[in-house]
Formats: structure tokens, C-alpha cells, sequence
């Protein structure tokens, strides 16, 4: 952009910059379709980034990227310092290629990394296909110390919540920040700002973008609601899209409050009346950002938690299920991607994508192991641990902890060789009269 920005431009910088201060990061990531929200955000970003490393505060430089088979990665002469562009091409569109190049070459341009990533979209509903095979790619290209704009406006936020409640799943916004799995940050710092304002501001930018010809197709659901439900509403009722979010917004309110005095590892719902137990779930879901379940799911899978104490109800979600175990309901999460075996040289500290596990030195009790042989492994069937004197089996130890099963396949365990020396915070085989001694601890994020 030449000369002064306009007011609008510059307004859109100062709440972009407000919606960064306090967070850490290593590197700023936009996801980019080369569309007016996403291009407008990746300028901004551009030029946020800019002023606070001309201020002497960057971050560090872009971090090593984790690439796949159909991944491409370029950084462009003059890379703007910790700023990356992030492209998904799906694929669904004759010019998904062209759309590609495009945004590369505005990559180039403004001298940012451009990430890329070809996934293939399977059948049945594109529009959630889509999105699942996109989040995908963002968890696996990016890490924790990354942080990821997403370039969604108030008029989007409108037709989720719309979306959402026609199709039953109550009344939810689009969170304004999450976490994905791998432990990058989402940020939506635009919420509150309408699409026009995002279409005039990339226009006093001058900015090159897309129109995608798939967004003026009726036939998709969020498409009808965008070209004919939402403009209907709003020719009545000006301030219908305001009107929607702040719905959403009370709604969401009333949940984290409510997921706050529900606050525990497993929910209860014995105490409370049948009708209650939707409302329930649906709040204490709130504490791990899975709102996609339908009240019709939740109905269904609180009717089963009176079945045959054998038997096991789950409901499957977006991120994670919901599970029956010991009379209450718990989150069980995705199992994370984890390496068969990890050596380890103690004492030590092992961070893990669900945990850290510590092995630290101990005068007395503990466990040995011969030095250059420790290993962290996984279970796999058949594991015992002599402790007390006693040949006990891995899933007796699991069963008298209390820990549920979903937990028990991604639980770390310490060996030495095939000898099970430790289960981390629960158990530790029975040592020898010789030193030094060992003790291994775990502590697992908090879901």
C-alpha cells in the first residue's frame, strides 16, 4: 500500500495489533485462500509485524516447518520475520491451481513464507469434508509455538450460528481463539467486523485477491443462507447480523459459566433431571471447545448411560468423544501421534504431546536401570511390573489407579530393555541394593 492508509485500514491494524498484545508466539501464520478476508489479513499481518520489528520487539525466526508428500514451502528474498502464509488447495475447482500460484506470487510480493498443502476432499457433505481435510493440514504443519489468523468476519459468524441452530446443535458461535491438537493457537480477530468493512478496506489496500465462484452456488447450505436468508432478514431487521452474534455471544457466556461450575474430570448427571441433561452436556463440552454435537446426539447418548455396566457408549465429536466410565461422563480426546519409543538418559525431562514425563534421581526406593538403555514405550499387551514383592499385570496397575482405558494406551511407561520399570505416577518395579535410583513422574495437560 502507497501513502497514508485509510481510516479504516488503519482502525483494522490497531485491533489486529490489540488481538496480538500478551500472546506469545514464535510465528505469525495466516491462513490464506486468497480471498478478500484472508488477503486484507495477511497485509495487516504483514504490517504489524513490520512496525514491532522495527520497535525491536519480533519474534524469533520462522521455526523448521514439518513438510509431507505434496507440501510445498517457499520464503521469498526479504522475508518479513516470523510472517507465514498458509495455503490449503482442495482441489475442487478447475482453477484450485491457479489459485495456488496466485497466492504464491502474493507471497512473494510481500516477502512472507508461503506453506501450501494439497489434500484431497472426500464425498458426501464437501462443505464439512472440506473443512476437516483443512484443520488437518493446519495441525500438521503447524506447532505450538505457531499462531493462526483465520480471516472470519461478524457475517460469517452470523450464518454459523444460523446454520448451527437450524440444524440443532444449539446456539454457538465460532469460538474467537482455540487450540489445535498439535498445540498452534487459533485466533479470529475480525469477529466483530462486518464483510463490507473487510471488502473496503482490501479495496483501499489495493490488494490483488480472488473471488471464488463456488460462494455465489445456492445449493450449499451456509451459500443459502449467505445469498438468501441472511439478506431477507437483514432488508427487515438492519442490525440482524449484530443481533445473531450477540445471541451467540450470550449463549456462549451462559456456557463457560455454567462449564465452570461443572468443573471436574468426569460430569454427574444422576442428580439432575432428564430434561436438563442436554443443557448439561452441551455446557460442560464448552470447557473443550466441541460445539458441533446435535441436542438429538446428546439426547441419544444420555439415554445410554443406564445401559448394562459392560457395556461402553460413545459419542463421537469433532475433536475428541464422549465416553460412559464408573457411572459418569468423561472427554476422552484424539490419542496423540506419538513416536513408538523415545530413548531417555535420566535424569531427564520428556516432553510428550499430551504431557511431560520426568525421571529424576531419588536416595531412597525408586527404581534402577543400566545406564544408555532407558526407553519410554507404550503399551502393547502383556505387561507386568514386579512391585512389593509381587508379578503384577499392567492393566491390574491401570484399573487400581483409576485410570480410564482411553488413557491407558497413550500412558508412558519406563523400560529397560523388555523389563517394565516404571508406569510414571502410578507404579515402580522393586529395586535392587544397588544405585543410583530413579523415580519417574507425569503430568498430563489438562484437557
Amino acid at each position: 500500500m502507497q501513502g497514508k492508509p485509510s481510516e479504516l485500514v488503519a482502525r483494522l491494524q490497531r485491533r489486529l495489533r490489540r488481538a496480538l498484545a500478551g500472546i506469545a508466539h514464535e510465528r505469525l501464520v495466516v491462513a490464506f485462500s486468497g480471498g478478500p478476508d484472508s488477503t486484507l489479513l495477511l497485509h495487516l499481518a504483514v504490517q504489524v509485524a513490520t512496525v514491532r520489528a522495527a520497535a525491536g520487539s519480533g519474534a524469533a525466526a520462522p521455526p523448521g516447518v514439518r513438510m509431507g508428500a505434496g507440501d510445498e514451502a517457499a520464503i521469498s528474498p526479504g522475508l518479513t520475520a516470523a510472517v507465514a502464509a498458509l495455503h490449503v488447495n482442495h482441489g475442487l475447482h478447475p482453477d484450485a491451481d491457479l489459485w495456488q500460484d496466485h497466492c504464491a506470487a502474493v507471497c512473494a510480493g510481500l516477502g512472507v513464507q508461503f506453506l501450501c498443502r494439497k489434500v484431497a476432499v472426500a464425498g458426501g457433505n464437501l462443505e464439512a469434508a472440506a473443512r476437516r481435510v483443512r484443520y488437518q493440514a493446519f495441525d500438521e504443519l503447524l506447532g505450538p509455538g505457531d499462531l493462526l489468523l483465520l480471516g472470519h468476519h461478524r457475517d460469517d459468524q452470523a450464518e454459523t450460528l444460523l446454520l448451527r441452530m437450524l440444524q440443532g446443535r444449539g446456539v454457538a458461535g465460532m469460538p474467537g481463539s482455540r487450540r489445535l491438537a498439535g498445540g498452534a493457537l487459533i485466533l479470529r480477530p475480525f469477529l466483530a467486523v462486518s464483510r463490507s468493512e473487510i471488502l473496503t478496506a482490501a479495496e483501499d489496500l489495493g490488494a490483488d485477491f480472488l473471488h471464488d465462484p463456488s460462494n455465489a452456488e445456492p445449493s450449499l447450505d451456509r451459500n443459502f443462507l449467505r445469498l438468501e436468508v441472511l439478506p431477507l432478514l437483514t432488508k427487515r431487521w438492519p442490525g440482524a447480523a449484530e443481533a445473531l452474534v450477540a445471541a451467540g455471544e450470550s449463549a456462549r457466556t451462559k456456557d463457560v459459566l455454567l462449564g465452570r461450575l461443572l468443573d471436574a474430570d468426569g460430569l454427574s448427571l444422576k442428580a439432575l433431571p432428564t430434561d436438563l441433561h442436554v443443557p448439561a452436556l452441551r455446557a460442560w463440552l464448552a470447557r473443550f471447545a466441541e460445539q458441533g454435537a446435535s441436542n438429538r446426539a446428546l439426547a441419544a447418548f444420555a439415554t445410554q448411560l443406564g445401559a448394562r455396566p459392560d457395556a461402553q457408549p460413545e459419542l463421537r465429536l469433532r475433536r475428541g468423544s464422549l465416553r460412559r466410565w464408573r457411572g459418569a461422563v468423561h472427554y476422552a480426546p484424539v490419542p496423540p501421534l506419538l513416536k513408538p519409543c523415545y530413548a531417555v538418559q535420566p535424569p531427564c525431562v520428556l516432553s510428550l504431546p499430551h504431557g511431560q514425563l520426568s525421571i529424576e534421581r531419588v536416595p531412597a526406593g525408586g527404581f534402577q536401570a543400566a545406564p544408555g538403555r532407558l526407553q519410554v514405550r507404550f503399551r502393547r499387551g502383556g505387561e507386568r511390573i514386579r512391585t512389593n514383592g509381587h508379578l503384577r499385570t499392567l492393566k491390574a496397575v491401570f484399573h487400581a489407579a483409576a485410570v480410564p482405558p482411553w488413557r491407558r494406551a497413550v500412558h508412558p511407561l519406563v523400560f529397560c530393555g523388555d523389563e517394565l520399570l516404571a508406569v510414571p505416577g502410578i507404579a515402580m518395579a522393586d529395586a535392587l541394593g544397588g544405585q543410583p535410583r530413579w523415580r519417574a513422574l507425569w503430568a498430563p495437560k489438562r484437557t
